[in-house]
């Protein structure tokens, strides 16, 4: 794998965890919510 590749492959991964961060916190929201 090259170098690029290999950033490109970290930065997608940072993304995804960054959306998943945010869908996370939205749903915990929207639990405490309907307590």
């Amino acid at each position: 794998m090259g170098l690029s590749q290999k950033l490109f492959f970290v930065a997608s991964m940072r993304l995804e965890q960054k959306r998943e961060e945010e869908y996370f916190k939205a749903l915990c929201r929207v639990l405490s919510r309907r307590r």
